[in-house]
């Protein structure tokens, strides 16, 4: 007796002989996948107990996949794993694959009344076995199998599920980016080691962060400009008086309205510039006003007025 579940070269000889040898089968555990013992020990049975046991393992034993294994034994089931078919074809195809498998087997005479049942795991197969020790039922499951429908019914299952993920995500990653942060605040602060202030509004608080993820090693016009854009929304110009030790970071925008972040914006540039140098901040309005000559009106004149200093920077409309 072979421990080897393929037909063995004596059987297959007397295939067409009135008698074969009786059929045996080490007993197995179908539930849990092993041998059966019995005061510690294999034992073997026979007849259609010991078929039953064969069929098992030919439906579940990959072929032409080990060399173990005659090229004979096995089912080609597994191809149908991941692959997203209608009902019709994979009820077909399933029976085309369970009788190639089986009927190898010369112990085997017929297979008959299959009838497929959808799972939660895959499909269960159930059909008549006649062999040559009688007829017997057969249940065997073809787990990670989908068709169409199951597919459509477990992606409707999952949706709210997906749903409430992508949900999720997306309000992490508004709290990992400084911009839209509100919660987590306090932590991108003490990441970057900067003091909080809970009492402070969070667009303080945010353009705090951005300047000092902004900032660059070394103070430039470019980093000048770019610090003045994360806090004030606006273009700018710096112009540098090298005899003086001073430079002017001219600010436009179109409103004469003071900036409410410009206290930070004093703060971030002291942070930044070299010690020895002294800045102005100039806030230049361009605008637009209605001037009449004649009868006739007309739009988009610029007009200067006289630059007038306020809250430690000079405000220039122009």
């Amino acid at each position: 007796m072979s421990i080897f579940p393929f037909i063995s070269p004596e059987i297959l000889e007397t295939e067409q002989s009135d008698e074969l040898p009786l059929f045996r089968e080490y007993a197995y555990d179908f539930e849990n996948n092993k041998l059966l013992l019995c005061n510690g020990n294999t034992y073997l049975v026979e007849g259609n107990e010991a078929l039953r046991i064969w069929i098992f393992k030919a439906l579940t034993t990959e072929r032409f996949r080990y060399t173990a294994y005659d090229s004979a034994f096995g089912s080609e089931i597994h191809t149908l794993i991941g692959s997203i078919l209608n009902s019709e074809i994979v009820t077909s195809e399933l029976k085309r694959f369970v009788i190639e498998a089986l009927m190898v087997n010369p112990y085997i005479s017929e297979l008959s009344n299959f009838q497929f049942t959808r799972t939660q795991s895959g499909v269960q197969v159930e059909f008549d076995c006649t062999t040559v020790y009688g007829a017997m039922p057969v249940v065997w499951e073809a787990k990670q199998m989908r068709t169409m429908e199951q597919m459509a019914d477990l992606l409707q299952t999952e949706q709210a599920e997906l749903t409430q993920t992508s949900r999720t995500i997306a309000a992490l990653e508004q709290q990992l980016t400084i911009s839209t942060s509100t919660f987590l605040l306090l932590r991108h602060e003490a990441i970057y080691d900067l003091p909080s202030n809970p009492s402070e509004s969070m667009a303080v608080r945010r353009v705090r962060l951005l300047g000092k993820l902004n900032t660059h090693g070394s103070t430039t016009v470019k980093s000048i400009r770019e610090m003045v854009q994360i806090v004030t929304g606006c273009e700018s110009d710096v112009i540098e008086h090298a005899a003086d030790y001073r430079f002017d970071i001219i600010i436009h925008s179109q409103t004469f309205n003071e900036f409410e972040q410009m206290r930070e914006l004093m703060r971030r540039i002291d942070e930044m510039k070299p010690a020895h140098l002294t800045y102005h901040i100039i806030h230049q309005v361009t605008t637009t006003s209605t001037i009449y000559t004649g009868i006739a009106a007309r739009q988009g004149d610029r007009y200067r007025l006289a630059p007038v200093v306020c809250s430690g920077y000079r405000q220039n409309p122009v």
